[in-house]
Formats: C-alpha cells, structure tokens, sequence
C-alpha cells in the first residue's frame, strides 16, 4: 500500500511540457494558446469557436482545427524582406495595421515548437469576449465582410486589413495583452512592448484553471 501511495505522489509531481498545463477541472474552462515567435506574439484559439460556419473569414482557412491571429503594421508584417526602415517607419510614427490569421491542425505547442507557447484558461464568458474582441479588430466593408489583402506567411495563413494604428506606444504584443486583458487574463497591456514582456507577465497563469463562475 505504501509503495502505491509512493508512486501516486511520484507522478502528480512531475512537471508538465513548458508552456503546458493539466486540464482545467471545470468543463467550463477553455484553453487559448499565446505564442512567442521572437519579435511578434500571436494568439491561437479553435477554429470552430471563432469561425464555425467558414464565413466570417471567407472560407479562405476553411477546415482548419487552429487560428492563431497576429496584428501589426502592414508594410513591416507583409514585406518579403524587412528592412530596419521599415521597422524604424513603424515605430516612429503611427502606421496602418493588418491582422494575420494562420490556419493549422496540429496542437499550438506543436505546431509552433520552436516558439515560446503558453496555455492558458479562460472561463466561458471571458472566452467570448476574447473571441469577440479578435473579430472586432478586423476591418469591414460596407457589407459587413472582412477585407482579404493577400497571403500570409504559412501555407494556410492570409492578411486582412484591420482596426487600429501600429506605433511605438501600441505594438503587435501591446495588442495581444489587450486581447487578453479582454478575455480576463491580469496583464498589463502597457508593460508589453516586447514578445518577452507578454510571456513574462503570463508566468505562472498558466498552472491556474479558471474560474468557472
């Protein structure tokens, strides 16, 4: 009995992957990935959550499980070759934006498993709100439809002109810790300038399930 009461402790101590973390107790927890890709952070959530009937995007990610969305400034977030002009423009003054949104299948930490990804809950309200916050900053022609400009920087990924001006005061990471502030995260979205800022200031969420209140 001792010896299976031994080995019972032993494996509720082992760690969790890095950025991971077991189910949330309550079935009204959902999880929203937040990855790290160096220079630019993005947010993933399931695909049906966002977008069940195909439409709001125009099918163009159709069938996708994930949707990681990235908001930035249009000329350095499109351009083929960023340049240190491009990136000074950005930061200087204010710029036009973009939302990038990836289509994937595989779980975010593998998909992207070079970068820095970190799980997170959200209750169910806070989820929503996320999730209507990511439709919000896309921009809408006259008919109510997303605006597609061009492909994106994966296989299944396209821009789509979006809400907003990217500056020095209002970066891609500023706009993810608004998102989540949004969703109910505690995060300090003017602490964010940087990838790493977001990450640090998610360190030690991620073990917390939600509230399912």
């Amino acid at each position: 009995m001792m010896r299976l009461l031994l080995a019972v402790i032993l494996l509720l101590s082992l760690p969790t992957a890095a950025g991971e973390t077991q189910p949330a107790a309550s079935t009204n927890c959902r999880a929203v990935y937040v990855a790290d890709h160096g220079w630019h952070t993005g947010i993933a959530v399931r695909a049906v959550d966002f977008d069940p009937a195909d439409k709001f995007l125009a099918n163009k990610l159709q069938g996708a499980e994930w949707l990681e969305f990235g908001w930035g400034d249009a000329a350095f977030y499109q351009a083929e070759e960023p340049s240190f002009g491009i990136a000074f423009m950005a930061l200087m003054t204010p710029t036009e934006a973009v939302m990038h949104v990836h289509g994937f299948d595989a779980p975010p930490s593998e998909r992207y498993i070079s970068s820095k990804v970190v799980r997170l809950w959200l209750n169910e309200s806070g989820y929503a709100r996320l999730l209507r916050r990511l439709r919000a900053d896309f921009t809408l022609d006259t008919a109510g439809r997303v605006v597609p400009i061009k492909p994106g920087l994966y296989r299944q990924s396209h821009f789509y002109r979006a809400e907003g001006s990217y500056s020095l005061v209002r970066t891609c990471n500023n706009w993810t810790a608004e998102a989540l502030a949004e969703g109910g995260v505690v995060i300090d979205p003017g602490d964010a300038t940087r990838a790493s800022d977001v990450v640090q200031q998610l360190k030690g969420l991620a073990s917390k399930t939600c509230d399912p209140t």
